[in-house]
């Protein structure tokens, strides 16, 4: 049997014997609550948390992964982006990567909840931070099928045949998404700020005229 402790862990109250039972018995994952790399900002969310406690707990389950010698068990940093949080991203990598911990926030977007359940871009909606699935571009039609020449009510493409526009704003951890000049998605918090890009095609044909990249000039 294995077990993972993916929803998250806050570590405040917890006793040594337990962390040392934790890696003795091979505890595959544990997904640490951590919304903060000090103190002051820690406890904005984590109401009476300890920052100072949790990392200490943190190093004293990497003392025992070593004694034991394990990998095991996992250990993740999850960051839930908020205003007051947000400035501390770069502290909270650097601290996390210093602990051999995965860096793990979640993506911050505003939304409105559709009649099906699933979240969808709203600028002017209640912020909703998640770490996978997906949010929806503000105009998906609710009813959409993946069949040959549907199209949406409030769909932004152009009729098929014409060459439709797309623009990625990647600045720092916040991503825009606009389609012919009109912005459909956008959210901040992204835990990826570098790396390889890829063109993804849900299973359908899908062509390129032109493809820019572009830095960033600062105001």
């Amino acid at each position: 049997m294995r077990i993972w402790a993916a929803k998250g862990v806050n570590l405040n109250h917890v006793k040594p014997d337990v962390l040392e039972a934790v890696v003795k018995y091979g505890v595959r994952q544990l997904r640490v609550s951590l919304d903060g790399a000090s103190q002051e900002t820690y406890s904005v969310y984590r109401v009476r948390g300890n920052f100072e406690r949790v990392i200490e707990n943190v190093r004293t389950i990497n003392a025992f992964k070593a004694q034991y010698g394990t990998e095991y068990p996992e250990l993740l940093w999850q960051f839930i982006v908020f205003g007051h949080n947000e400035h501390e991203l770069p502290q909270a990598r650097a601290l996390a990567a210093e602990l051999n911990m995965k860096f793990k926030p979640k993506l911050t977007v505003n939304t409105r909840i559709g009649t099906d359940g699933q979240p969808y871009f709203d600028p002017n909606g209640k912020p909703d931070t998640r770490d996978s699935g997906r949010f929806n571009w503000w105009g998906r039609d609710v009813e959409w099928k993946d069949v040959l020449g549907i199209r949406g009510k409030r769909d932004v493409e152009k009729p098929t045949g014409e060459w439709n526009t797309m623009v990625v704003i990647c600045q720092g951890d916040t991503l825009t998404y606009l389609v012919n000049g009109v912005l459909v998605n956008q959210g901040r918090g992204a835990n990826q700020t570098r790396g390889k890009l890829q063109f993804q095609s849900e299973g359908a044909e899908i062509l390129f005229r032109k493809i820019e990249i572009r830095p960033l000039i600062k105001p």
